[in-house]
């Protein structure tokens, strides 16, 4: 049932994350990365279920990082008012910090 859960909402997180992106100045769009969705991994559980990380990125550099354990968000960069991008989420760096 949790699996199923997973996939829509990461697919709606994906589309507000490029629908309402804030605008990059223009002077930092030649260091941008790519726009698109990335996997990978991001630990185990106790009972041996591998833990995914999902990226999704934008065109403008905002990036956000979910796992598929519960859907929590790790990451989320968006850029201050001068530019400069900064984690916006007080998400653990792994794993064993959402098992605790």
């Amino acid at each position: 049932m949790k699996n199923k859960l997973i996939a829509p909402i990461v697919a709606v997180l994906a589309a507000i994350l490029f629908l309402f992106a804030c605008q990059q100045p223009a002077e930092n769009k030649k260091t941008t990365p790519a726009a698109g969705i990335e996997q990978s991994a991001f630990g185990q559980l106790p009972d041996g279920r591998s833990v995914a990380l999902f990226t999704l990125r934008n065109e403008q550099g905002m990036e956000v990082k979910i796992t598929t354990y519960g859907g929590a968000i790790v990451s989320w960069t968006a850029p201050d008012r001068t530019g400069k991008y900064e984690d916006i989420t007080l998400g653990c760096d792994s794993l064993a910090g959402y098992l605790r």
